[in-house]
């Protein structure tokens, strides 16, 4: 959850909360786990110019009645024929993952944005992007427990 407001509303905006039994200060690793588990794309790292807003199921967040903004017919025609190639989803994994390719059988999968220890998010291509899909990760096994963008 994130509030916005001004800046010196913050610290008794916090106070009030923490009265509450809300825990409202967190660290960056804690913040990216929460995130992560949690299934919800970033920026810089889900949210970048190499995937659509399609792909990242930002379907919700589009105008397709809007007049014309950058990227607009692109997007419109993903949508109208069915072409999005990619789903964002969340994996898991035993071990430690040494670099982001997705494979399977030998053909390319997709790739994980987000890595934290057992578990992250990743793009993988429409025909592997199905619950319990085991991939490989160099010589890891990557399970995908979670589509996020349908």
């Amino acid at each position: 959850l994130d509030v916005i407001g001004p800046s010196v509303a913050a610290k008794t905006v916090s106070q009030e909360l923490e009265v509450s039994g809300i825990h409202v200060e967190l660290s960056l690793d804690e913040y990216e786990r929460i995130r992560v588990e949690s299934g919800y794309p970033a920026f810089g790292s889900e949210l970048t110019e190499d995937f659509n807003p399609l792909e990242a199921g930002l379907i919700e967040h589009i105008s397709f009645n809007k007049g014309c903004y950058i990227g607009q017919e692109v997007v419109a025609r993903l949508n109208t024929y069915e072409k999005v190639q990619k789903k964002l989803v969340k994996l898991v994994w035993n071990g430690t993952i040494k670099g982001k390719d997705l494979s399977m059988e030998g053909h390319t999968a997709g790739v994980i944005t987000s890595a934290l220890d057992g578990v992250g998010l990743g793009f993988v291509r429409n025909a592997y992007a199905k619950f319990g899909t085991i991939l490989n990760c160099g010589a890891i096994s990557v399970t995908v427990t979670e589509i996020l963008a349908e």
